[in-house]
């Protein structure tokens, strides 16, 4: 799996994949370790024509504020995954295109969760560290900037509480740590 990197997890992680042994999403709810987590499926797309199948999206609680992973979305939400997302307020979204949604997709992902006041971009070209031909995080930036307020952190980590989101969606992009 490309996506895994739990053994970098530190202590004893509880690990939930997304697929099943088929490639199939699973759906489903459960309190795990004190966090509550909802899986829903989504289509990761196609690259070149061809289905890349399916991922699983997961929406989770920590702290009273709800966070919602993407994962390698490949289309725009519909209503009932808008729906079974909730009122999400912290977005990580993928935004490089090539398999999955591109800059002006994930804008409008994220422009359909209105409860969303920070957003994490993810999966986009990283010099040294990417070899898919996936677009720079500045593609993004600049869709996202005429809307919302972009701030590029010189951290790759942060502390949220409830009191400390904004008030209004930003766009938060982290330092990339090795």
């Amino acid at each position: 799996v490309d996506h895994s990197a739990y053994d970098r997890v530190e202590g004893d992680p509880l690990i939930i994949w997304g697929l099943n042994d088929a490639g199939r999403s699973v759906e489903g709810q459960g309190t795990f370790k004190g966090v509550w987590l909802k899986a829903v499926s989504a289509s990761h797309g196609t690259y070149k024509g061809k289905s890349l199948g399916e991922v699983t999206m997961f929406v989770f609680e920590v702290g009273g504020i709800r966070f919602a992973h993407l994962a390698d979305l490949g289309t725009l939400l519909s209503p009932e995954q808008i729906a079974e997302l909730g009122k999400v307020e912290v977005l990580f979204v993928p935004v490089g295109g090539v398999y999955t949604i591109d800059a002006n997709q994930a804008v409008e992902v994220i422009k359909s969760l209105p409860s969303v006041r920070i957003v994490i971009p993810m999966h986009y070209f990283v010099e040294g560290l990417c070899p898919w031909p996936l677009a720079p995080v500045d593609d993004f930036l600049a869709a996202a900037g005429e809307h919302w307020t972009v701030r590029r952190l010189d951290a790759s980590e942060v502390k949220l509480s409830k009191e400390s989101l904004p008030g209004k969606t930003e766009v938060w992009v982290m330092r990339y740590q090795e």
